[in-house]
């Protein structure tokens, strides 16, 4: 590993805020996303049931009228995961401190965090945990709080293998992809 420190300079575009939304809401949600999840099984199996099963004609006309209101229900936790991080993105983007970027400064010692209004140096210790997505790391200092850190915005691939390994070192529970 490099023992030097790996600067980047992030600027989130508004897609990059929208993902992060989207992952953040998840976790506030998840409880309630396992029990729509488990709930929507189920009522795709008493479809399915349904479906196959020889029964009277009226007897299938009233239970599908009376399930129709469910399909709604079964709708609603994806409006809250998908369809308002797209409003809260965008006010998220206004703020003219997400505008201007954020510089990190990755090393041994912790993370230097410099924005356009103030300067802020964490200890490893801080950081709770760091979950690796295909394009960014979450850097997370409370469970329902993170920065993104897209890979875009480092060197080179290198870069990208010294920070994981500074994650793998300093920071406990990690979900982290291979070299």
């Amino acid at each position: 590993m490099n023992q030097s420190a790996i600067s980047i300079f992030v600027k989130l575009g508004y897609w990059d805020v929208y993902r992060l939304n989207v992952v953040l809401t998840a976790i506030v949600f998840r409880m309630i996303l396992y029990i729509w999840g488990f709930m929507a099984l189920l009522w795709l199996a008493l479809s399915a049931l349904l479906l196959f099963r020889p029964s009277q004609e009226q007897d299938w006309a009233v239970i599908t009228q009376n399930a129709s209101s469910l399909e709604w229900v079964l709708a609603l936790p994806l409006l809250f995961v998908f369809v308002l991080p797209l409003l809260s993105a965008r006010r998220v983007m206004r703020d003219e401190r997400v505008k201007r970027g954020i510089s990190y400064q990755f090393s041994d010692a912790g993370i230097h965090i410099e924005t356009c209004v103030s300067k802020t140096d964490l200890s490893w210790a801080a950081i709770r945990r760091v979950t690796e997505l295909r394009s960014a790391f979450l850097v997370f200092t409370n469970p329902r709080i993170a920065s993104m850190v897209p890979k875009r915005c480092l060197n080179s691939t290198q870069s990208v293998t010294d920070l994981r390994e500074l994650f793998r070192t300093h920071v406990a529970k990690t979900k982290l992809r291979r070299d």
